[in-house]
């Protein structure tokens, strides 16, 4: 009779060590979970998932790929819910996230989902851009390039441009938006504009010649091109 009551009594303890340790799963699980979620179309759970992978898991050779999906879906979940509590709970989340990204991260976080907000809530989208410092509106600009978002980083430049239009640097911004155009997007006749206005607005600056050199020059096969060279008495 003890005997049976000890081996009950056992198997409740193991029941409940179970339930009490939250039945955790191995990181695989959770991230495969998380797979399944976004398969669904379920970012929320999907996020939930990766968040136990990387609470869990610190120490894991893909704590670092784990935590990088989790900032990527987070910060799509604050863009999808943008305008709502759970779009400022994500956000929140997001910037947290970043925060060991620096200044870069959080200022492209803040002015992207702005710019989701900002058909719903005009007023207050325009707030916050002017809250966003010259130097923020570069490295926001600086973010979209680097993920290859050539349109994204037109979007900053020209907002850079509406929010500061006195800056007596806006000359750059304008060569940006033009260098995106003719160069990554193969756009010339929207960047024409650019840099006609850096060569017309800013005789003087350190990119009249370059911009002169767009002007000239973009759209051409390298072949095309006449390069200037600059020799020595010597050479010559």
């Amino acid at each position: 009779m003890k005997s049976s009551v000890w081996f009950v009594l056992i198997t409740i303890g193991v029941i409940l060590f179970a339930g009490c340790s939250g039945g955790r799963l191995s990181e695989e699980e959770y991230v495969q979970k998380a797979n399944d979620s976004m398969a669904r179309g379920d970012i929320d759970d999907a996020i939930s998932f990766l968040e136990s992978a990387v609470k869990y898991y610190p120490e894991s050779e893909k704590f670092q790929e784990n935590r990088a999906k989790l900032f990527d879906l987070v910060n799509r979940a604050a863009e999808k819910y943008a305008g709502t509590p759970i779009g400022d709970r994500y956000m929140a989340k997001a910037i947290a996230l970043a925060g060991e990204e620096g200044d870069s991260l959080r200022d492209w976080l803040v002015f992207r989902n702005t710019l989701a907000e900002a058909e719903k809530n005009p007023d207050k989208a325009n707030e916050v851009f002017k809250q966003i410092t010259l130097e923020g509106y570069y490295r926001i600009a600086q973010v979209y390039l680097s993920k290859n978002d050539f349109k994204g980083s037109i979007i900053a430049y020209e907002k850079l441009l509406e929010v500061y239009p006195n800056d007596p640097g806006n000359y750059k911004p304008l060569f940006m938006i033009g260098f995106n155009y003719s160069e990554y997007l193969n756009d010339y006749e929207k960047s024409r504009p650019y840099f006609q206005k850096v060569v017309d607005e800013y005789p003087n600056c350190d990119l009249v010649v370059s911009a002169k050199f767009m002007l000239e020059n973009m759209g051409k096969n390298p072949e095309e091109i006449i390069f200037l060279e600059t020799a020595s008495d010597d050479s010559k």
